[in-house]
Parts: structure tokens; C-alpha cells; sequence
């Protein structure tokens, strides 16, 4: 199905899903992330930022959580392009969902993210500066054999 998989963000489970769920028939998928939550979980989306999600598709899905493309996440590290993707960080702050950027590569990034209304951050691969840990705000540093959150 269009379920992606579960994660564990902020105190409950959330239900992820990709953005091509959104081309389905809105009131349906309305109607299902209705029901996911009546039964307790989170309704997460990722590609945010993202060709794949549009911005009326996020004020329709109203996510709970959203994972930011590392696409869009790698305009943090640009000084002439951050403010754009700080600008769409605060846009789904402002629709009440948490903000979390995969692919945060850089302490430019992790300082735009850090001045944003970002929830979090999934550090890029190559990255692994101690500003991770002095970033001030969740990073969530894998899906592997167990999830850790590290908090300042």
C-alpha cells in the first residue's frame, strides 16, 4: 500500500506516507488520516518541499509531522536560497506541523534550521559535526537497530 513506514516523533507513533497518496481522492485520504488519528497515531508525510507535495496538497493533508526533502533542506547551506527554505520550514510551522529536515549537511544548515520553527533535523551522511549536539533541538539519527533521539 501507500503506507511508508512507522516512526516515533515527539510522544506517539506516526503512520508516514509518501506524497503520492495526495493524488487519491482528497476526501477519502482526509477521511482515512481522520481515523488514524481517531485510533491514536500520527499522521507523518515526507517529501516536503518537494515537486511531489504542492502546498495547497500539505494545507489538505494537515500532517502532524512532516519529513522536509533533503532537496529542500540542502537550500539551508545556500546564503542566497536559505531564507526561501526557512520560509517553507515556518509555513508548515504555521499549518501546526512539526518540521523535520533530512539531509541537514552542514552548520550553515543546522543554524538556519536552528533560527526556524524546525522540530528537528536528520544530519546528511558526510555530516558529523559536534553542532549536532549543540544544535538546541531533536536530531534523529537513524532508523537502524534502535531510533535515538539526542536532545540539548
Amino acid at each position: 500500500g501507500a503506507l511508508g513506514k512507522a516512526t516515533r516523533a515527539g510522544r506517539g507513533i506516526s503512520l508516514e506516507f509518501p506524497p503520492s497518496v495526495l493524488t487519491e481522492d482528497a476526501e477519502r485520504v482526509a477521511h482515512a488520516f481522520s481515523d488514524i488519528r481517531a485510533a491514536g497515531f500520527g499522521v507523518a508525510m515526507s517529501g516536503y518541499g518537494s515537486r511531489e507535495m504542492t502546498m495547497p496538497d500539505m494545507v489538505a493533508a494537515t500532517p502532524d509531522e512532516v519529513f522536509m526533502d533533503s532537496g529542500m533542506t540542502s537550500l539551508l547551506s545556500d546564503s542566497l536560497r536559505s531564507a526561501a527554505a526557512v520560509a517553507v520550514v515556518r509555513y508548515a510551522a504555521g499549518l501546526g506541523s512539526k518540521v523535520i529536515a533530512e539531509g541537514a549537511g552542514d552548520d550553515t544548515a543546522l543554524r538556519a534550521l536552528s533560527s526556524s520553527e524546525a522540530y528537528g533535523f536528520i544530519p546528511a551522511e558526510s555530516y558529523s559535526g559536534i553542532e549536532v549536539l549543540r544544535a538546541g533541538m531533536l536530531s534523529v539519527t537513524g532508523f537502524t537497530d534502535a531510533m535515538r533521539e539526542e536532545t540539548v
